[in-house]
Order: structure tokens, then sequence, then C-alpha cells
């Protein structure tokens, strides 16, 4: 289940920190001391800036995924056009290659009735 925090979340326990420490750093908060606390904090610093890099690391994998599915689908389109222009429109071959053959597309049906002149 994904929680979303705000922001500057860190800065703000940051702010908290540094208040607790100027109002009384040897007041603890049930067992957790001020320096428990500082590094709890600077351990969601280290694994915030883990999740920023993984993130710019999946946003890099996604765009060359991208490029290469865009090239791949161009060179599919590029491959069915030479053979339907070297073995026809019509041919088992285009067939094979994931073309539609003209003789098995269906015909278009006019829209309305036709009107008829007598």
């Amino acid at each position: 289940m994904a929680t979303s925090f705000p922001a500057d979340h860190l800065d703000q326990v940051g702010a908290v920190l540094t208040a607790w420490e100027q109002i009384d750093p040897d007041l603890k908060l049930g067992d957790l001391t001020l320096a428990e606390a500082k590094a709890k904090l600077a351990a969601a610093r280290d694994t915030d800036q883990k999740v920023e890099q993984l993130n710019l690391q999946r946003t890099a994998a996604i765009d060359s995924r991208n490029t290469q599915f865009l090239d791949l689908r161009d060179m599919v389109s590029r491959l069915r056009s030479l053979v339907r222009a070297v073995h026809g429109p019509d041919s088992s071959e285009y067939n094979q290659v994931g073309g539609t053959r003209t003789s098995e597309r269906k015909p278009r049906v006019r829209k309305g009735g036709a009107a008829s002149t007598s």
C-alpha cells in the first residue's frame, strides 16, 4: 500500500529534531533518544536517495525499452511493405508476415440505402 508524504517531509523531521535539541536534548520519546531519532532520519535520507537513484535507472530503462520497441515496430512495418511489394498484397507470404490478404478483407458496406432512380 503506497503512502504519500509531503515533498519536504524529511526537512520537517529535521526541523523538529533541531527544535528537540534546542529544547532539551536529554528528553526521551518513550525509549527513543535524540541520537537515535537523528540516526533514523539519516537512514531515511539514505533510503530516499537510493529510491531516487532507482527511479532514475527505471526511467532510463523504460526509455531504452521504448526506443527498442519503436525500432522493432518500424522494422516489422518495413518488412511487411517489402513482402507486399515483392510478393503482392494477396500472397500467402504477405499473410505469413502478419499482413491481411486482399481476398480476406471484408468488402465495404455503404451506409444508408441507395436511392433508386426509375
